[in-house]
């Protein structure tokens, strides 16, 4: 261990923490003007440098309890604290090999780690961003996973190694144990289909780029009228309703801030906006794809691992929905999720989301003994998940998964049938609540 080494981790990560902070109060949708670096309320002091600085600043800042309620600054001091902490400890874990088993012959040298590290500690500030973004008013905002899935996709696609390490047997040298990146193809080798490295490759990932674009694009989508009207409904909506988001969230931050500025940064959110920044996805796209190499393999492997782990939420919104007839799970679940997947992989994404109901008991204890709160959001049990396996990662993966993702294409085929027999079974407990619901009405 290097003093001097964790010293500046420690620092470094509790100015993230002040960042953290800042997003969580400044970028919800109801934004509050809590945070050192937005204008202080009308009925405060003015707010100074040292108000600013991590820690220092949040115990200075307990004079506005009055303003923001008691004991408001313990759980920013308690959120740079603990990430701060955490990145050390998460530092040391993975450059000394943590994440692989012991049967590792060669553990590669810590350099080797360091893009893996910035990924994970990247992922997880924004995880801390939207878990208590959700605590507080039940929502995830794209303004949160839309330039953090972006910030990965570029990350991933510069350092190949940025994925989640297996071992491999002969893959390298035959006989011999290697490790290597879990692409979206590992299974007992790490070779992805020379088909995906040509134009079938690209136009799968512009595929699930533009999907993932129709996904988070506001706008209203009917075919009661035919194709043709759907398709100009759904054009007159999408610039409607990004328009006044834009007018919406430029009013929300000037009553944020306490300022009088007529326009701000996210007036640009708008939706040809949207159209532009995808369209210079695609273009960063089509270079990794000419790039070739491990390059384009990381990067097609984030793009899948975006498309299946929003898929899968998503699927699971709809069926939700179908079934009870009440919208199941918010969209910012699906963002959150999609983020998580460009960091992770279909496989380790796969494992986030049913390790996601094991965290949900924990996590909804919490808050209950903590707030009496019984409203339950499901973001942050995807963020605690997505924790969770990357710090039992070698276990998860020798133990469980590896065996069940060697049979490839099924495995896609029993999540079908896994959210078709969910719906099913929400569709008949809502007849049976209905039905129960209607005697006792009838009783009385």
């Amino acid at each position: 261990m290097n003093p001097l080494i964790d010293f500046t981790i420690f620092l470094m990560a509790l100015l993230v923490g002040s960042l953290i902070n800042w997003a969580i109060y400044t970028l919800a949708f109801r934004a509050r003007p809590i945070s050192p670096w937005t204008a202080a309320p009308p009925d405060a002091a003015p707010r100074t440098w040292l108000d600013r600085l991590p820690l220092l600043g949040w115990w200075r800042l307990r004079r506005e309890e009055k303003t923001h309620g008691r004991w408001f600054w313990i759980r920013p001091i308690l959120i740079e604290v603990a990430y701060a902490a955490g990145m050390v400890w998460l530092f040391h874990f993975e450059t000394t090999g943590k994440l692989l088993p012991q049967i590792a012959q060669t553990i590669p040298p810590p350099s080797y780690w360091y893009p893996l590290f910035a990924a994970h500690a990247l992922l997880i500030a924004l995880l801390i961003v939207a878990t208590f973004i959700d605590f507080d008013e039940q929502t995830i905002p794209d303004i949160i996973t839309l330039p953090g899935t972006i910030l990965l996709l570029l990350l991933t696609a510069i350092w190949p190694t940025m994925h989640l390490p297996a071992i491999f047997f002969g893959v390298m040298t035959p006989g011999v144990l290697s490790v290597e990146p879990l692409l979206f193809t590992s299974q007992s080798s790490i070779a992805i289909p020379l088909a995906l490295m040509q134009w079938e490759g690209l136009a799968l990932a512009l595929v699930i780029v533009w999907a993932w674009w129709l996904a988070i694009i506001p706008g209203l989508l009917t075919f009661r009228r035919g194709p043709w009207k759907a398709t100009q409904f759904y054009i007159v909506s999408v610039v409607r309703d990004n328009v006044r988001l834009g007018q919406s969230a430029r009013a929300k931050l000037r009553r944020a801030s306490g300022s009088s500025y007529e326009r701000t940064w996210l007036d640009k959110l708008l939706w040809w906006r949207y159209g532009v920044t995808f369209s210079l996805i695609s273009l960063g796209v089509f270079i990794a794809w000419r790039v070739g190499g491990t390059h384009w393999q990381s990067l097609l492997t984030s793009l899948i691992g975006l498309g299946f782990a929003g898929g899968l939420v998503w699927g699971v919104r709809i069926g939700g929905t179908i079934g009870l007839r009440q919208e199941a799970m918010g969209f910012g679940d699906v963002t959150l999720m999609a983020m998580i997947g460009v960091v992770f992989g279909w496989q380790a994404s796969l494992l986030v989301f049913f390790l996601s109901p094991a965290t949900a008991v924990f996590v909804a204890v919490t808050q209950w003994l903590l707030t009496r709160r019984k409203d339950i959001a499901f973001g942050p049990y995807l963020a605690l998940a997505a924790v969770i396996v990357i710090v039992m990662w070698h276990w998860l993966w020798e133990s469980y998964a590896r065996e069940i993702f060697v049979l490839g294409g099924l495995v896609p085929i029993a999540i079908a049938f896994f959210l078709l027999a969910m719906t099913g079974m929400l569709w008949i407990w809502r007849l049976l609540r209905e039905a129960i619901f209607a005697r006792s009405e009838g009783d009385l």
